[in-house]
């Protein structure tokens, strides 16, 4: 794990923390959404403020935002049962492929590779193995 996230991390450190998270004057949620953002730096972010589906931040943040904060995803990636963010990681990788570039996505690529031998039975358990198969072909395509 150490090393795939470590060269992700180091792919993505010169990302400048954008001024804003948001389009944080569109609704009061994208005001709240970039008020928590805003709190923390990139590998602050606690899962709790990612982790619920019905209020998730990522789901808001402009592509600056989402390229800052891509590597602590990345980490949140690997997390087990209670921890568990994979499917919410794919989701937003996803929606949000179109902003990598062809090396980011190869190593983001040997990510899912990684997680999906790490984690092989929490992933079954979540039934995102098709999710997985289908981001990959995503990004190697």
């Amino acid at each position: 794990m150490k090393d795939v996230l470590d060269e992700i991390m180091n792919m993505f450190a010169k990302e400048p923390r954008p001024d804003t998270f948001t389009e944080y004057m569109h609704c009061e949620e994208c005001a709240d959404h970039n008020e928590t953002l805003g709190k923390y730096d990139r590998y602050g972010i606690p899962l709790e403020q990612l982790n619920n589906p019905g209020w998730d931040p990522i789901c808001f943040v402009k592509p600056e935002a989402f390229r800052y904060l891509f590597p602590r995803l990345c980490e949140l990636a690997y997390g087990k049962g209670r921890e568990y963010y994979l499917n919410q990681f794919l989701f937003h990788l996803e929606n949000n492929i179109g902003l990598l570039t062809a090396a980011e996505k190869h190593k983001v690529y040997e990510l899912l590779l990684d997680i999906s031998a790490k984690n092989a039975a929490e992933i079954d358990a979540n039934l995102d193995m098709p999710a997985i198969d289908r981001v990959s072909e995503k990004l190697t395509t």
